[in-house]
């Protein structure tokens, strides 16, 4: 049998949001619903789908050199290596793995579990959105839900929407970024959290230094997790209970491994549509200690380029064993929504308000600018009743004003406090 790489079809389709992701990471993320798809062919005439998200999340990048070297070499060589990148790697595992008709997780390694613990994921939103979100996430057979807890938004009162509306056995994971700043500010709001929430299950990047983290962890139970890095330091320095994963192949297999030889659970966090969540599912199949929720954030599109949808049941999701990624690509769905045009940018012109509780307004000209306010500590740091919105570009000159200031630096009318 000939896995020699023949061909490498490329193309950007668009996935459009559901309507409560929509409007709220129009703010943050307005372009998280471009996709680079590729097909790769082999000699034998097995055929392979992966994808990558534009921009966000991806290791390696796809070269046009990278493409043109790899013409003719064996895709089973080729695979393990990371640098190729996500969608490449991905489509020649699926690939080889429909050419020896074995699944993807047999190809990765012995395999130690049947089914997959799975997250659903949501950006900061306020609290009746997060009520919608859990809601539909039970609704749909998932037990874990996992957002983002920011200093602009009342996490109070988002806490207690969630409280109303999910069961004991529905888990809450909050990242915040760093935005919690030390552990004078992180110890009491993480307790209330705890005590507003009780099923508050996981607290991720809460805040950085090893002193500062050390005195969190041992202040709360809840248990902290940390992106990555060099596990052997951060082994070491014992900040956190567990992990988040992220990467190529080789690499999550290589951290994985080491998470369970020091016993430390972790999640996999590899975003896209159904297609990345089929591909996770498979390497946390043969990784003993990926037993937290995984991240793919597949839930937040309209359709997932899947013709039978990953279905979760209590909160998990059977690994699939059929040939490659052993599921159905949505062939029509595919043709739909591709694009003439590779992916050239989408970044709106967008004006956005954070109201404060005493009647101060700061405003920002994107997300990314609003978050490095907050970890520079520029804000209050989780206080009630203040909120945020996108404000609509009504033509008006202050419009025009307030966006062009802030495209320069944060506008502060007035001073932030309760």
């Amino acid at each position: 049998m000939d896995l020699s790489i023949v061909d490498l079809e490329r193309f950007t389709v668009d996935i459009p949001f559901r309507e409560v992701p929509a409007r709220n990471l129009y703010r943050e993320l307005p372009d998280f619903t471009f996709f680079e798809v590729f097909r790769v062919t082999l000699k034998c005439g097995a055929v392979g789908t992966g994808e990558v998200l534009r921009f966000y999340y991806p290791w390696g990048e796809t070269k046009d050199q990278i493409v043109a070297e790899s013409m003719g070499q064996n895709a089973c060589e080729l695979m393990w290596d990371d640098s190729i990148g996500h969608g490449f790697q991905m489509a020649l595992f699926d690939a080889v793995g429909k050419a020896l008709e074995l699944p993807v997780h047999a190809l990765l390694g012995k395999k130690v579990h049947d089914t997959a613990p799975m997250s659903w994921w949501a950006i900061d939103m306020p609290p009746e959105d997060w009520a919608s979100e859990c809601r539909m996430a039970l609704d749909l057979g998932y037990l874990d839900f996992k957002t983002k807890g920011r200093p602009w938004f009342d996490i109070y009162a988002q806490m207690a929407a969630i409280h109303d509306v999910v069961p004991e056995n529905f888990r809450f994971d909050l990242d915040f970024n760093a935005t919690l700043l030390d552990s004078d500010h992180a110890i009491p709001i993480v307790k209330e959290l705890q005590s507003l929430l009780p099923n508050f299950y996981i607290c991720e990047g809460p805040i950085t230094g090893v002193e500062e983290s050390r005195k969190l962890r041992e202040a709360v139970t809840v248990p902290i997790a940390h992106h990555a890095g060099s596990l052997a330091t951060q082994l070491r320095d014992e900040v956190c209970d567990g992990y988040v994963l992220t990467g190529g192949a080789s690499s999550i297999l290589r951290q994985g491994t080491v998470c369970g030889e020091f016993d430390r659970p972790f999640w996999l966090q590899q975003v896209g549509s159904g297609l990345t969540a089929a591909f996770s599912m498979h390497l946390m199949s043969v990784l003993t200690h990926a037993t937290w929720p995984s991240v793919s954030c597949h839930q937040l599109y309209k359709e997932d380029l899947l013709s039978t949808p990953i279905e979760v049941v209590e909160g998990f999701a059977r690994i699939p064993d059929g040939p490659g990624l052993g599921v159905e690509i949505d062939e029509g769905a595919l043709e739909r929504l591709r694009l003439e045009q590779p992916y050239a940018g989408y970044n709106p012109e967008r004006l956005i308000e954070v109201l404060w509780p005493n009647g101060a307004r700061f405003y920002y000209s994107s997300g990314n600018q609003l978050w490095k306010d907050a970890q520079k500590g520029n804000m209050p740091v989780f206080i009630k009743d203040v909120t945020t919105r996108v404000v609509p570009d009504d033509g008006a000159a202050r419009w025009r004003e307030l966006h062009t200031q802030a495209l320069e630096s944060p506008v502060r009318e007035g001073q932030a406090g309760a």
